[in-house]
């Protein structure tokens, strides 16, 4: 998928963006974070997920939600920000919660949702996974499972309890 966007954030939720190509090596779907373009309606939320207006015209997709911070020293950039700082023992739990959330937003149209993100960067601490790569902050059986059970559930709309 390509997604169009601009360095100037001002300009992401411009309308007058040109339209993107349809069929750019191969890609057959567009999505935006603008005013209009693609075919992906995108809404950013920290640390719950959110969903853009729905306009009848593209996907609804919760495109960056999370950002739970948890520090483990001697595995993180110098630099440490977050959105939300949680304590290693509540993470999964606060994970799952988000997910949860994101099974709500299933039930009222959405077609996906990004986690932010997989892994700390420089300066951020948002990962499930830390900077050097060595420490896995969630526990991934239970996030596993979580997931496993949403998708069969999206799988399924008319077998979800919403």
């Amino acid at each position: 998928m390509a997604v169009i966007a601009s360095p100037d954030p001002a300009s992401q939720r411009d309308s007058s963006l040109p339209p993107f190509p349809r069929r750019v090596e191969g890609l057959n779907c567009c999505g935006a974070v603008d005013g209009g373009n693609g075919d992906i309606a995108d809404a950013h939320g920290y640390p719950s997920p959110q969903l853009p207006e729905p306009d009848g015209k593209r996907a609804l997709v919760s495109g960056e939600y999370g950002g739970l911070g948890l520090a483990v020293p001697g595995h993180a950039w110098p630099v440490r920000h977050t959105y939300v700082g949680v304590e290693r023992d509540k993470y999964t739990d606060a994970y799952l919660e988000l997910l949860s959330q994101v099974r709500d937003l299933a039930c009222k149209g959405s077609n996906g949702a990004v986690y932010t993100q997989i892994t700390d960067v420089e300066g951020e601490l948002n990962g499930l996974l830390t900077y050097d790569r060595k420490v896995m902050k969630p526990d991934v059986a239970a996030l596993k499972a979580a997931h496993e059970k949403l998708i069969a559930e999206a799988a399924d709309p008319a077998s979800m309890r919403c």
